[in-house]
């Protein structure tokens, strides 16, 4: 996967696992932190990708990660479609605090189409996988 082709929108839709969402995920307050890790997080292995949409149509992709998930999703549910088409969409990210401790990005910051590149690149040579 060249990191320039990478796309929320493209990852979205190329992925094959497809998680129904949780309640149980949302913090609230329209993060998912509980998505990441304890009772309701799902189980993903390491490297392997996963989608759901919340109730509001807000898209997320969940990354498995040896210390828990990685979840990239849509900031607003109102986001038109135009605006995920042209790379103008907002996204925010809940993470493990052992990835946050990187550095990287704040907590919860926001995230824009090339911060997304980076969190969905090769480095994490994404595969195919069944969820459990």
């Amino acid at each position: 996967m060249n990191q320039e082709n990478v796309s929320f929108t493209a990852v979205y839709n190329k992925c094959t696992v497809t998680m129904e969402f949780k309640k149980e995920w949302s913090n609230g307050i329209g993060y998912f932190n509980h998505a990441v890790s304890g009772e309701h997080a799902p189980k993903l292995p390491p490297k392997m990708f996963a989608k759901s949409m919340s109730p509001g149509g807000r898209r997320m992709i969940m990354v498995g990660t040896k210390f828990g998930n990685i979840v990239v999703f849509d900031r607003f549910r109102d986001q038109a479609p135009t605006q995920k088409d042209e790379g103008k969409a907002v996204f925010v990210y809940n993470a493990p605090a052992v990835l946050l401790d990187s550095g990287n990005w704040p907590f919860g910051s926001v995230l824009f189409e090339g911060e997304v590149r980076e969190i969905l690149s090769e480095s994490f040579n994404p595969q195919p996988a069944q969820a459990g």
